[in-house]
């Protein structure tokens, strides 16, 4: 129960984590055996970072909430992209910016 409270640990994993844990004899064995098609060795490593500095999902929801983006930055854009964004712009709660020496 747990694992399933730590940061990034979803859909189900922690099973798989677990069961890993009792049947591996080093990290690179256990990675082998929890890894996927959808868990990265990336995503796992990440996952096992948490794990180890106990970061918990609701902490980290919380942080993420508190830190909005300041502005939204617009990298580029299709013809499409700009009438949606006609439409939307006004509604937004951050500025967009899409020069950034204007700003």
């Amino acid at each position: 129960n747990e694992l399933e409270g730590i940061y990034e640990i979803e859909e189900g994993i922690e099973h798989r984590m677990q069961k890993a844990m009792t049947h591996a004899s080093s990290y690179e064995e256990y990675l082998s055996l929890v890894k996927t098609k959808r868990y990265t060795w990336t995503r796992l490593q990440r996952m096992n970072t948490h794990l180890l500095m106990n970061v918990k999902k609701k902490t980290m929801h919380e942080l993420l909430e508190e830190k909005k983006a300041p502005y939204i930055r617009l990298l580029g854009m299709t013809r499409k992209g700009q009438q949606y964004l006609s439409l939307v712009k006004k509604e937004l709660d951050v500025p967009l910016v899409s020069k950034l020496s204007s700003f």
